[in-house]
């Protein structure tokens, strides 16, 4: 009787490989479930740049889990409940989203409803609540992650422009998040309203380095990224937002460095990644 055949791997992994990916799955906890997926990425990375910056940015890769969450929501609802001191009659909470679509903002009004003292006027969907503010009300906009703040931004003078044309002028409107980069501030001030990140996350090549050696890390991913299908507009992550997280049991951000989730290789082939997007 034959043995059974048995498919074998062609790669042939160095000792100093080899020891590499022991100490990053070693060293990081949340790695071991992935490990597949580091692999994957370890053997697309042609030279010792690639593999140093990968093992550098697992290392600096956060992931928040439900417990996170839960301090993440009681904070949010804190700041309502006590700071804040808003009423029920004037205030409307709503997520971000713009449509029926899944979105990660519904899950965060929803789970924050349980925190809440009031019944406040809750909506998933702010075009929805744009619509029903009046004079003195409060909208506050809430999202799990601010990374551009393009979004937020265009929510905000959407609902300027069509309280504008409705001859409202007298409300507030404030905008408040789980985590968001640092570099989110900046867009955000611009906008004049009052906003509450929970934990800012700095880039995860540009805010460790000086700008000499960051440039040329990031020109090091980008020619790792040359060896999958990734749209420009992802290069670093969205707009270049060079991202490093994950929440447990949401869809990983566009704004997190796409090669940890991307799954086209350039000749679109079928590549398992590190992460899962939706």
């Amino acid at each position: 009787m034959f043995a059974e055949s048995i498919e074998r791997s062609r790669l042939i992994y160095s000792q100093t490989d080899l020891e590499k990916i022991i100490k990053i799955i070693s060293e990081n906890n949340w790695t071991f479930k992935y490990h597949k997926g580091i692999t994957n990425l370890w053997n697309k990375c042609a030279n010792d740049d690639e593999k140093n910056l990968i093992e550098e940015l697992i290392h600096r890769f956060l992931i928040f889990t439900s417990d996170d969450i839960e301090d993440f929501l009681i904070n949010m609802a804190s700041l309502i409940n006590d700071d804040w001191k808003l009423t029920p009659e004037n205030t409307i909470i709503s997520s971000i989203a713009d449509d029926s679509k899944p979105d990660s903002s519904h899950t965060v009004i929803q789970s924050l409803k349980g925190h809440l003292k009031n019944k406040y006027r809750l909506f998933a969907n702010i075009v929805q609540a744009a619509h029903e503010i009046k004079t003195n009300d409060v909208l506050i906009i809430v999202d799990d992650f601010v990374g551009s703040a393009t979004s937020i931004s265009s929510k905000v003078k959407y609902v300027k422009s069509l309280l504008l044309e409705k001859g409202i002028s007298e409300y507030q409107i404030k905008f408040m998040c789980f985590l968001g980069m640092k570099s989110s501030t900046i867009p955000l001030d611009e906008l004049g309203i009052e906003y509450f990140i929970i934990k800012k996350i700095k880039k995860g090549i540009s805010d460790y380095h000086t700008p000499e050696i960051s440039i040329e890390k990031k020109e090091t991913m980008r020619r790792l990224e040359s060896e999958f299908n990734i749209a420009s507009k992802f290069s670093l992550g969205f707009l270049e937002s060079e991202a490093l997280f994950k929440i447990q049991s949401y869809n990983i951000s566009n704004n997190v460095f796409p090669v940890f989730w991307i799954n086209k290789t350039k000749d679109k082939k079928d590549f398992e990644s590190i992460f899962r997007r939706g």
